[in-house]
């Protein structure tokens, strides 16, 4: 269970929210579950995709992944010889074998790496199961700003400036929330289904950001995690109730919610 809610403010916010990131960059809690999500999405269709993905910037993401995870879990991961070893899954993964995508088949999170040339930035390569409502095959090689364009209240323009900022300054961290009735990691569709009362999930997404130094770059993870609204305490239903009042219209038919945010509130509040 997510211990951090962005919701908890009471207000819904589209804001980037970033704060200097202090924990570990890859968690492991529950492995064995998104393992096998990931590996059945990637039965099913393309998880992974590259576009324009420069051969040093994909070196510099293979690097700095597999020190990460040999640093932060070195019961799980060992480094030798130019492969990393994975005690989890058994795997030798060759780190600049020109391909990202062995390796992040290695983790529970998705990932994706952010090019930057020159004003523009844009989706350069990205391993993604586990989405929130999108397809990866609509977003690859757009910038920034392209892909969050459906986004209600966010500001683009200024979204994009930090988006290129990226590649020098972080690690940061943000959560991002919505609500579902599926318990289920991989959401790759429907998008923005009509979201009922019941059975009520808050998935909230765990991001973080790492500039990749000396190719113009940056990472970016995600981990999905789906908590019954039953486990919320008194004081997060309230303030969830109240985040979703204080949607726009648009807001709210884009999270799903704009016929049924008030059955909702009322169903939060009457726990």
């Amino acid at each position: 269970m997510d211990t951090h809610f962005p919701f908890e403010s009471g207000i819904y916010d589209v804001s980037p929210g970033l704060r200097p990131l202090t924990g570990k960059v890859f968690l492991f809690d529950r492995f064995d579950l998104y393992r096998r999500q990931r590996l059945a999405a990637r039965a099913s269709r393309t998880i992974y995709m590259e576009s324009g993905c420069p051969e040093a910037t994909k070196a510099a993401a293979a690097g700095f992944i597999a020190a990460r995870l040999a640093a932060e879990h070195p019961d799980f991961f060992e480094l030798a010889a130019g492969r990393l070893h994975c005690r989890l899954t058994g795997d030798a993964v060759e780190i600049n074998s020109g391909c990202l995508e062995p390796l992040l088949l290695q983790v529970a999170e998705d990932a994706a790496v952010f090019q930057i040339d020159g004003e523009r930035e844009y989706l350069a390569a990205a391993s993604i199961a586990l989405p929130s409502s999108w397809r990866l095959e609509e977003k690859i090689g757009r910038g920034f700003a392209e892909i969050h364009e459906p986004v209600p209240g966010m500001k683009l323009a200024p979204a994009a400036a930090i988006a290129r900022s990226l590649a020098s300054k972080g690690p940061y961290e943000r959560f991002a929330w919505g609500l579902t009735n599926e318990d289920v990691l991989d959401q790759h569709a429907p998008a923005h289904a009509e979201v009922q009362p019941e059975p009520l999930f808050i998935r909230v997404e765990r991001q973080t950001t790492h500039p990749l130094a000396g190719c113009g770059a940056w990472l970016f993870t995600i981990r999905p995690s789906n908590t019954p609204a039953e486990r919320l305490t008194q004081g997060q239903r309230e303030a969830l109730a109240r985040a979703l009042e204080s949607m726009t219209p648009a807001q709210a038919a884009y999270k799903g919610v704009l016929r049924t945010r008030e059955a909702i509130a009322a169903r939060l509040r009457r726990d």
